[in-house]
């Protein structure tokens, strides 16, 4: 969908390394038939595009933890400190 919640329906979008997107998961649980071993998936539900990058020769590099982290913010939620101590 695009940023106003509407349908995208053209399937010669132009998304290109550099767009901007929110991604929507859920995570599934699973089990092997081994009925040993076990974890989850996460299975994508829905792509909003927030902005388009045309740009063919955008950089392609990962991008690092602390970048990444300020888009999220911090929030309430679970501490790993909690867990550890």
């Amino acid at each position: 969908m695009d940023s106003s919640l509407e349908e995208i329906t053209n399937p010669e979008l132009p998304l290109f390394s550099g767009s901007k997107v929110k991604l929507m998961f859920y995570q599934k649980p699973y089990i092997l038939k081994d009925g040993i071993t076990y974890g989850t998936s996460l299975k994508l539900l829905l792509v909003q595009v927030i902005s388009l990058s045309i740009n063919l020769d955008a950089e392609r590099k990962e991008p690092d933890f602390a970048s990444v982290a300020k888009k999220f913010g911090v929030c309430e939620g679970f501490r790993q400190a909690a867990v550890n101590s």
